[in-house]
C-alpha cells in the first residue's frame, strides 16, 4: 500500500474569464484529458499521456483554477462518491483514493490492474478494467465504498465504459469487443451484437440508454440496451454523451460538441469559441457549466444558458404570454426569436418547414416566467419560407420566417 501525502502545487492553471462561447483554461497543460467529475463546486480533472501533467488535477472554484494533485502518475479515469475520490490508474495501479479531497491518495484496491472506467449507482461502486493479467476479470464492484471489490464473471474484453439502466448492467468493450449485458448482477454476461462498435460511454434518460461509438456515431435503444438503433452523428467518435433534462451533449472528437433537444433526432454544432485544432473528450455537467476535457489543449468550459441558446433578458414579470417576430427577418443563417412567459411553464418552440413537418425542436423544457431571446440557425437548410411554433399548457402562436442564402 502506498500513501501520498501533500499537495503537488507545481502546475496550476486559471480560466479566462467569460460565459458567452466555450473558454480555455490554461491547463492541466499539454495532456490528454480522460474524465472529469466534480463534487459541488470542486471539478477533478484525470490526465495521462505527457511528462509533466499526468495524474489528478482539482478546482476549488467551479474550474476557474485547477492544481494539480500529489497523485502524478497517469490516471484514466476519477469519480467521487459519499464526498471519496476514486482514480483509476492507466499502468495496472489499480484504484487509488483520497478522503480529503486530494491531499493524501491511498492505492486501494485492484492492485495490478489497468482501470480504464468508474461508474457509480445507487450506493454501488463500478469499475472496467483490463482482463490479461491476473485475476483475469475485467468488471468489478463495490458495495462498501470501495474497501471490498468483488469479481464477476466477465473475463473475455476489457471495459471502457459502464451504466445501468434498470436491473439491466451494460458494459461497452474496447478493441471490437462490442456490448455485454447482464440482469443478474455480472454473474452471467450475454453479448448484444446490435452494435458492432468500440463503445466509449454510455447515458441514460428514463427508459432511453445512449451509447456513444468509435466511427459509429450515436446509438439508443428503448429496451434496456436489447435492441439499438443508429441515432445520429454518423461515422464520428463520441468519447462522452451527457444528459440533463430534455437536453443531450455529445463529445465528437474533432468535431467538437453537439447539442440534440429531439432525443437524438437532429444535432446541432456547440462549438463556439473553440480553437481549430480542439479535440473534446470527457464532458461534465456542474454547478449551471458544461465541462469539455481535450486531447492536448486543457480543460474548457461553458455556461450551460449560452450553450442551449437560451437567454433571459429580463427579470421583470410580462402580464401575458407572446411569441415576437424574429429578428432578422429575412435572415441568413443566424436569426434570434423572443417570447414573453407570465409564470412558470413547460415550453416547446420548433421549427416547421413549408410542408409542416418539424425540422428541429429548440427548446423543450421548463421555464420560470419572464422575458427570454433563443437562436435559429439555418445553416443547415435551404433557404425558403419556415414556421416557429410556440406551445406551453395555456398559449400556442406560429408565426413565419424567411431564410435567404
Amino acid at each position: 500500500m502506498f500513501v501520498f501525502i501533500a499537495w503537488s502545487i507545481g502546475l496550476f492553471s486559471i480560466c479566462k474569464t467569460g460565459n458567452a462561447q466555450w473558454i480555455e483554461c490554461d491547463g492541466p497543460y499539454y495532456t490528454y484529458i480522460y474524465s472529469l467529475a466534480s463534487n459541488g463546486t470542486d471539478i477533478y480533472a484525470a490526465a495521462q499521456n505527457s511528462n509533466n501533467a499526468d495524474g489528478v488535477f482539482r478546482s476549488t472554484n467551479n474550474g476557474v483554477n485547477f492544481i494539480q494533485t500529489s497523485l502524478t502518475s497517469g490516471i484514466n479515469c476519477v469519480a467521487v462518491f459519499n464526498n471519496k475520490i476514486y482514480a483509476g490508474h492507466g499502468s495496472w495501479g489499480g484504484i487509488y483514493s483520497s478522503t480529503n479531497n486530494g491531499l493524501n491518495w491511498t492505492q486501494s484496491a485492484l492492485t495490478g490492474k489497468i482501470v480504464f472506467t468508474l461508474f457509480v449507482n445507487d450506493n454501488i461502486i463500478y469499475a472496467g478494467t483490463d482482463y490479461a493479467s491476473t485475476p483475469h476479470c475485467s468488471f468489478w464492484y463495490s458495495t462498501n465504498n470501495g474497501n471490498n471489490w468483488i469479481e464477476t464473471n466477465m473475463n473475455f474484453a476489457h471495459i471502457g465504459s459502464i451504466s445501468i439502466i434498470g436491473n439491466t448492467i451494460l458494459a461497452g468493450g474496447g478493441g471490437s469487443s462490442g456490448l455485454y449485458r447482464s440482469t443478474n448482477n455480472g454473474i452471467n454476461w450475454t453479448i448484444n451484437n446490435s452494435i458492432n462498435q468500440i463503445i466509449h460511454c454510455f447515458a441514460v434518460s428514463g427508459n432511453n440508454v445512449f451509447a456513444g461509438t468509435h466511427r459509429g456515431g450515436v446509438y439508443l435503444s428503448t429496451n434496456g440496451g436489447n435492441n439499438w438503433i443508429q441515432r445520429g452523428l454518423s461515422n464520428k467518435v463520441i468519447h462522452s454523451i451527457v444528459i440533463t433534462g430534455n437536453y443531450i451533449f455529445a463529445s465528437a472528437d474533432s468535431s467538437g460538441v453537439f447539442l440534440s433537444t429531439d432525443n437524438g433526432l437532429t444535432w446541432l454544432n456547440r462549438n463556439q469559441g473553440f480553437n481549430s485544432n480542439v479535440m473534446t473528450h470527457p464532458l461534465l455537467l456542474s454547478n449551471g457549466f458544461i465541462f469539455a476535457g481535450t486531447y492536448k489543449n486543457s480543460v474548457w468550459r461553458r455556461s450551460f444558458s449560452d450553450i442551449i441558446g437560451i437567454r433571459k433578458i429580463s427579470n421583470e414579470i410580462p402580464s401575458a404570454f407572446s411569441l415576437n417576430q424574429n429578428y432578422p427577418n429575412p435572415f441568413n443563417p443566424i436569426t434570434e426569436i423572443e417570447f414573453r412567459l407570465p409564470k412558470l411553464s413547460q415550453v416547446k418552440l420548433s421549427v416547421f418547414n413549408i410542408l409542416g413537418k418539424e425540422i428541429q425542436t429548440i427548446i423543450n423544457d421548463k421555464l420560470d416566467a419572464g422575458y427570454y431571446k433563443t437562436e435559429f440557425d439555418g445553416s443547415n437548410y435551404s433557404s425558403g419560407i419556415y414556421f416557429y411554433k410556440i406551445i406551453t399548457n395555456e398559449f400556442a402562436e406560429t408565426r413565419r420566417m424567411i431564410l435567404v442564402k
